[in-house]
């Protein structure tokens, strides 16, 4: 019986969710599958934000959802030389018919203008080239936080929220695709939650790399590291996401 109530549950809120064509609106797609390989995705949303100024890309399950975020980082390299980068939001939406396991969502994307930063392989689209780097708020208005792929989502969320109603910038580091996962999951809570204070959140991921702590201390591990922050609710852009605000790079603080 606490099966087919959590089954139903299940179901009521899937329901509830906005369907796919609700995000979408008139923007281009691309859909991602955690079979095709990453580089290729890359590749198809760097043309998708060449050729216009946002498109979706869709994901179902936390190895799509993985597989769209390091997209995501790879695309922002492949952009730089060109002076684009990008800025994102997600939201969950219903399943597609015959999509039973893995929680759907939409990244929507929009292309964003910043100096171009050219390198040796990366002219004409060609090799990648480390995106400038970005910051949406100053020194000392920023949050560090970690997601372990085993944890619960929820908490995560909830303090993310907190965050972005205090307007502050969050940095949340992921290590492997079950953290990312959960990292996104928690981004979809913490929006959710702080719509109703005309609150928007916006994000873009990147690699980096960092030394273990705790179990595996001193090993050297490729993380993806997202930076979250807010903004005031706009207009839908294309489709059923609102439009995110231009940004400016920031070099580090010393």
């Amino acid at each position: 019986q606490q099966q087919q109530q959590q089954q139903l549950q299940q179901q009521q809120h899937r329901l509830s969710l906005p369907t796919l064509a609700d995000v979408v609106g008139s923007l281009q797609t691309v859909k991602v599958s955690a079979k095709t390989n990453v580089k290729a995705i890359a590749g198809a949303m760097s043309k998708a934000l060449r050729s216009c100024e946002a498109f979706v890309a869709t994901s179902v399950g936390p190895e799509g959802v993985n597989h769209s975020m390091k997209a995501l980082c790879i695309s922002r390299c492949y952009l730089a030389a060109e002076g684009l980068d990008l800025t994102a939001t997600v939201t969950e939406v219903q399943p597609d018919a015959g999509i039973s396991i893995g929680q759907c969502y939409a990244f929507t994307v929009v292309r964003m203008a910043v100096q171009a930063k050219p390198g040796p392989l990366a002219s004409a689209g060609v090799g990648r080239t480390e995106p400038q780097v970005r910051f949406s708020r100053p020194p000392g208005h920023q949050t560090d936080m970690k997601v372990a792929g085993g944890g619960t989502a929820g908490p995560v969320g909830g303090a993310i929220a907190k965050c972005l109603r205090e307007d502050r910038e969050i940095i949340i580091t992921s290590v492997g695709p079950a953290s990312v996962a959960k990292c996104v999951e928690a981004m979809v809570l913490a929006r959710n939650a702080i719509k109703s204070d005309g609150i928007e959140l916006f994000f873009f991921p990147g690699f980096e790399e960092i030394i273990m702590t705790g179990p595996g201390a001193g090993e050297q591990r490729s993380c993806v590291r997202v930076h979250v922050w807010p903004e005031q609710a706009m207009a839908p852009f294309g489709g059923g996401e609102p439009a995110a605000v231009e940004l400016t790079t920031n070099e580090p603080a010393l």
